[in-house]
Protein backbone atom coordinates (compact mmCIF):
# COMPACT_ATOMS: atom_id res chain seq x y z
CA UNK A 1 0.00 0.00 0.00
CA UNK A 2 1.22 3.69 -1.15
CA UNK A 3 2.24 5.45 2.44
CA UNK A 4 0.41 8.56 2.96
CA UNK A 5 0.42 11.15 5.33
CA UNK A 6 -3.12 11.23 6.66
CA UNK A 7 -5.11 7.86 7.47
CA UNK A 8 -8.76 7.27 8.13
CA UNK A 9 -9.16 4.78 10.88
CA UNK A 10 -12.24 3.16 11.37
CA UNK A 11 -13.13 1.82 14.42
CA UNK A 12 -16.16 -1.42 14.11
CA UNK A 13 -19.54 -0.03 13.87
CA UNK A 14 -18.30 2.88 11.50
CA UNK A 15 -16.49 1.44 9.23
CA UNK A 16 -19.53 2.22 6.61
CA UNK A 17 -19.38 5.63 7.26
CA UNK A 18 -15.87 6.14 7.84
CA UNK A 19 -15.23 4.34 3.97
CA UNK A 20 -17.80 6.73 2.14
CA UNK A 21 -15.88 9.98 3.17
CA UNK A 22 -12.89 8.25 2.33
CA UNK A 23 -14.32 7.91 -1.07
CA UNK A 24 -14.61 11.61 -1.49
CA UNK A 25 -11.83 12.35 -0.35
CA UNK A 26 -8.06 12.81 -2.51
CA UNK A 27 -7.06 9.21 -2.04
CA UNK A 28 -3.54 10.23 -3.09
CA UNK A 29 -3.31 11.85 0.56
CA UNK A 30 -5.62 9.82 2.43
CA UNK A 31 -5.83 6.00 3.51
CA UNK A 32 -7.79 3.83 5.10
CA UNK A 33 -7.48 1.17 7.57
CA UNK A 34 -10.34 -0.92 9.56
CA UNK A 35 -9.32 -1.32 13.07
CA UNK A 36 -9.49 -5.27 14.11
CA UNK A 37 -11.48 -6.39 17.20
CA UNK A 38 -9.97 -9.34 19.00
CA UNK A 39 -12.09 -10.96 22.08
CA UNK A 40 -11.26 -13.12 24.77
CA UNK A 41 -13.67 -15.08 26.95
CA UNK A 42 -13.94 -12.86 29.81
CA UNK A 43 -15.02 -10.10 27.46
CA UNK A 44 -12.42 -8.16 27.51
CA UNK A 45 -11.10 -6.80 24.24
CA UNK A 46 -8.52 -5.61 21.91
CA UNK A 47 -8.39 -3.39 19.42
CA UNK A 48 -5.38 -3.63 16.97
CA UNK A 49 -4.12 -1.54 14.29
CA UNK A 50 -2.95 -3.80 11.31
CA UNK A 51 -0.96 -1.35 9.05
CA UNK A 52 1.64 0.80 9.79
CA UNK A 53 0.62 4.41 10.80
CA UNK A 54 3.74 5.96 12.29
CA UNK A 55 4.22 9.46 12.07
CA UNK A 56 0.59 9.92 10.49
CA UNK A 57 -2.05 12.30 11.26
CA UNK A 58 -5.11 10.32 11.88
CA UNK A 59 -8.82 10.57 12.00
CA UNK A 60 -10.25 7.93 14.08
CA UNK A 61 -14.43 7.15 13.51
CA UNK A 62 -15.58 5.50 16.23
CA UNK A 63 -18.92 4.87 17.74
CA UNK A 64 -19.93 5.56 20.93
CA UNK A 65 -23.75 3.99 20.71
CA UNK A 66 -25.55 1.65 21.50
CA UNK A 67 -23.38 0.51 24.21
CA UNK A 68 -22.13 3.94 25.43
CA UNK A 69 -19.81 2.33 28.45
CA UNK A 70 -18.24 -0.40 26.40
CA UNK A 71 -17.91 2.20 23.47
CA UNK A 72 -15.99 4.19 25.62
CA UNK A 73 -13.73 1.65 27.27
CA UNK A 74 -13.25 0.56 23.52
CA UNK A 75 -12.22 3.93 22.34
CA UNK A 76 -10.09 4.28 25.22
CA UNK A 77 -7.60 1.24 24.34
CA UNK A 78 -8.35 2.22 20.38
CA UNK A 79 -6.56 5.49 21.26
CA UNK A 80 -3.99 3.97 23.33
CA UNK A 81 -2.85 1.42 20.44
CA UNK A 82 -2.84 4.35 18.16
CA UNK A 83 -0.31 6.41 20.64
CA UNK A 84 2.03 3.15 20.87
CA UNK A 85 2.39 2.64 17.09
CA UNK A 86 3.56 6.40 17.11
CA UNK A 87 1.25 8.32 14.97
CA UNK A 88 2.01 11.92 14.42
CA UNK A 89 -1.73 12.87 16.22
CA UNK A 90 -5.55 11.89 16.30
CA UNK A 91 -8.48 13.37 15.21
CA UNK A 92 -11.70 11.98 17.02
CA UNK A 93 -14.97 11.83 15.18
CA UNK A 94 -17.66 11.03 17.42
CA UNK A 95 -21.01 11.72 15.85
CA UNK A 96 -22.70 10.63 19.14
CA UNK A 97 -20.97 11.59 22.67
CA UNK A 98 -22.17 9.51 24.84
CA UNK A 99 -22.91 11.32 28.83
CA UNK A 100 -23.45 14.83 27.17
CA UNK A 101 -26.75 15.27 29.19
CA UNK A 102 -24.73 14.84 32.35
CA UNK A 103 -23.02 17.93 31.68
CA UNK A 104 -22.80 19.13 35.49
CA UNK A 105 -23.33 18.04 39.22
CA UNK A 106 -27.08 18.56 39.57
CA UNK A 107 -27.56 16.70 42.89
CA UNK A 108 -25.01 16.40 45.83
CA UNK A 109 -22.12 13.26 45.33
CA UNK A 110 -23.30 12.68 41.69
CA UNK A 111 -20.04 12.96 39.29
CA UNK A 112 -19.29 15.32 36.54
CA UNK A 113 -19.98 12.53 33.84
CA UNK A 114 -19.27 15.08 30.63
CA UNK A 115 -15.91 15.53 32.36
CA UNK A 116 -14.80 12.48 32.85
CA UNK A 117 -15.53 11.33 29.55
CA UNK A 118 -13.60 14.27 28.27
CA UNK A 119 -10.76 13.32 30.72
CA UNK A 120 -10.65 9.69 29.31
CA UNK A 121 -10.98 10.57 25.95
CA UNK A 122 -7.88 13.04 26.27
CA UNK A 123 -5.42 10.65 28.15
CA UNK A 124 -3.04 10.53 25.10
CA UNK A 125 -1.31 13.62 24.15
CA UNK A 126 -1.68 12.72 20.82
CA UNK A 127 -5.67 13.14 20.68
CA UNK A 128 -5.56 16.99 19.46
CA UNK A 129 -8.73 17.75 18.21
CA UNK A 130 -12.45 16.04 18.27
CA UNK A 131 -15.49 16.73 15.63
CA UNK A 132 -18.87 15.53 17.59
CA UNK A 133 -22.23 16.10 15.81
CA UNK A 134 -24.97 17.75 17.41
CA UNK A 135 -23.53 18.56 21.36
CA UNK A 136 -26.90 17.92 23.46
CA UNK A 137 -25.11 21.59 24.91
CA UNK A 138 -22.30 23.54 23.40
CA UNK A 139 -20.56 24.04 26.93
CA UNK A 140 -19.26 20.53 27.02
CA UNK A 141 -16.97 22.02 24.60
CA UNK A 142 -15.62 23.56 27.81
CA UNK A 143 -14.65 20.13 28.98
CA UNK A 144 -12.17 19.66 26.74
CA UNK A 145 -8.82 20.92 26.47
CA UNK A 146 -8.65 20.41 23.35
CA UNK A 147 -10.20 22.28 19.91
CA UNK A 148 -14.14 20.83 19.68
CA UNK A 149 -15.86 21.67 16.36
CA UNK A 150 -19.30 20.82 16.77
CA UNK A 151 -21.08 19.74 13.79
CA UNK A 152 -24.66 20.09 12.86
CA UNK A 153 -26.64 17.91 11.11
CA UNK A 154 -29.59 20.51 10.82
CA UNK A 155 -27.62 21.44 7.51
CA UNK A 156 -28.42 18.91 6.02
CA UNK A 157 -32.16 18.31 7.49
CA UNK A 158 -32.56 21.83 6.57
CA UNK A 159 -31.69 20.96 3.06
CA UNK A 160 -33.73 17.79 3.21
CA UNK A 161 -37.28 19.12 4.68
CA UNK A 162 -36.95 22.19 2.04
CA UNK A 163 -36.95 19.68 -0.94
CA UNK A 164 -39.67 17.43 0.92
CA UNK A 165 -41.98 20.42 1.72
CA UNK A 166 -41.36 22.33 -1.34
CA UNK A 167 -40.27 25.06 1.17
CA UNK A 168 -44.06 25.31 2.34
CA UNK A 169 -43.33 25.55 5.98
CA UNK A 170 -46.97 27.36 7.13
CA UNK A 171 -47.88 24.61 9.42
CA UNK A 172 -44.49 23.49 10.61
CA UNK A 173 -43.58 23.53 14.25
CA UNK A 174 -40.03 22.63 15.74
CA UNK A 175 -40.28 20.54 18.58
CA UNK A 176 -37.48 20.47 21.59
CA UNK A 177 -37.71 16.83 23.41
CA UNK A 178 -35.97 19.00 26.61
CA UNK A 179 -34.54 22.22 27.61
CA UNK A 180 -31.13 21.00 26.90
CA UNK A 181 -32.04 20.87 22.99
CA UNK A 182 -34.15 24.40 22.76
CA UNK A 183 -31.13 26.17 21.14
CA UNK A 184 -30.84 23.14 18.58
CA UNK A 185 -34.50 23.54 18.05
CA UNK A 186 -34.12 27.13 17.20
CA UNK A 187 -31.45 27.71 15.14
CA UNK A 188 -33.07 24.70 12.89
CA UNK A 189 -36.50 26.10 13.02
CA UNK A 190 -34.48 29.32 11.51
CA UNK A 191 -32.87 27.10 8.97
CA UNK A 192 -36.25 26.56 8.01
CA UNK A 193 -38.34 29.88 7.73
CA UNK A 194 -37.79 32.97 9.92
CA UNK A 195 -41.71 31.89 10.51
CA UNK A 196 -41.35 28.62 11.72
CA UNK A 197 -41.97 28.27 15.87
CA UNK A 198 -40.10 26.11 18.24
CA UNK A 199 -41.48 24.94 21.58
Amino acid sequence: MTSTPIEIIAASGMTDLAHRVYQRLDQQRFGYIAVEDHHFPDGEMKPTIPEIVRHKEVYLFHPMYPDVNENLVKAGLTIDALTNASVENITLVLPYLQYSRQDRIDVPGAPFSAKFVAQVLQLSPKVEHMLPMDLHVEQIEGCYDIPVENLYGAVVFAEHFHQLLHNDFENVVVYSPDFGGAVRARRFAKMLHPDVRTF
